[in-house]
C-alpha cells in the first residue's frame, strides 16, 4: 500500500513474545536496501542515514536517519500498536492499545511511504488488525478538533449528540480517533508524549522534549 497523500491508519498486534535485539513497527520508502542488513541483527527501521525509513522499537525508542529518540514506554506481547500517517501534515503518530502516544516524526511530505515491520527475534509473530485509508478532508479535520476538545477518557461519539446515521458512519471509519483513548491494560495516567531526543555528551545522558507534556508509562 503506497502512501503518498491522504490519511492512513493501521494497527499491528504483537502476537508472540517480544524480545531480542529489536521488534519494530514503522514506515519506509522503496529506496531502502534490505540487503544491507541481511547479515546483521539491528534495529532495521531508521537505521539508514538517508531518512528512507523510521520506526518505533518495542523498547520505546523511535529510530530515524541513524538516530534514536526516547519516545514512550515499552510494549510487549498482546499489545496493539496503532500507526497514523498524516500525509496532509507530514506527521507520523503512534497509539498503544487505543491510547495516543504522540507524534514521533514531522516533515514526511514529498515521499511515498509503505507500512513496515521488522524483527530479529526467532519465531516472532505480528498481526495486522486493521488498516484504513481515506483522503484528507474537512470532515477529518473537524473530527480531529472534536477529539482535542473532548477529554481523552471519553468517546467523542457518545459524548456529543450525533445523528444515528452520522454516528455509525464515523464509528466505522474513525473509531480509532474518536473513541476513548485510555489504554485499558494500564492504570497509570498517560499524557501525549513529544519526541524526547537522547543525547550523550562525554558519557552523560541528556534528553530534550519538543514541548508536549510527557510522562512515561
Amino acid at each position: 500500500m503506497e502512501m503518498g497523500e491522504g490519511q492512513h491508519y493501521w494497527e499491528i498486534k504483537m502476537v508472540s513474545s517480544v524480545y531480542g535485539t529489536d521488534m519494530m513497527v514503522g514506515i519506509g520508502t522503496k529506496e531502502i536496501n534490505f540487503n544491507d542488513y541481511s547479515q546483521t541483527f539491528c534495529s532495521l527501521l531508521g537505521n539508514d542515514n538517508n531518512g528512507e525509513s523510521c520506526g518505533l522499537s518495542y523498547t520505546g525508542a523511535f529510530h530515524f536517519a541513524g538516530s534514536t529518540n526516547v519516545f514512550c514506554g515499552k510494549f510487549g506481547q498482546t499489545d496493539v500498536i496503532g500507526v497514523h500517517l498524516d500525509m496532509w501534515k507530514g506527521t507520523l503518530s503512534f497509539y498503544k492499545n487505543g491510547q495516543r502516544l504522540g507524534t514521533a516524526k514531522n516533515g514526511l511530505v514529498g515521499k511515498s511511504w509503505y507500512p513496515m515491520v521488522c524483527s530479529t527475534a526467532a519465531r516472532s509473530s505480528m498481526r495486522l488488525v486493521q488498516a484504513v485509508s481515506y483522503p484528507s478532508s474537512l470532515q477529518f479535520m473537524c473530527c480531529t478538533v472534536l477529539r482535542k476538545n473532548i477529554p481523552v477518557e471519553k468517546n467523542v461519539l457518545t459524548a456529543l449528540p450525533f445523528p444515528p446515521g452520522l454516528k455509525n458512519y464515523l464509528n466505522d471509519r474513525l473509531s480509532w480517533l474518536l473513541g476513548s483513548q485510555v489504554d485499558p491494560t494500564s492504570n497509570i495516567p498517560c499524557y501525549n508524549k513529544g519526541t524526547q531526543t537522547l543525547l550523550t555528551i562525554k558519557g552523560k545522558l541528556y534528553s530534550t522534549e519538543d514541548g508536549e507534556k510527557s510522562k512515561e508509562v
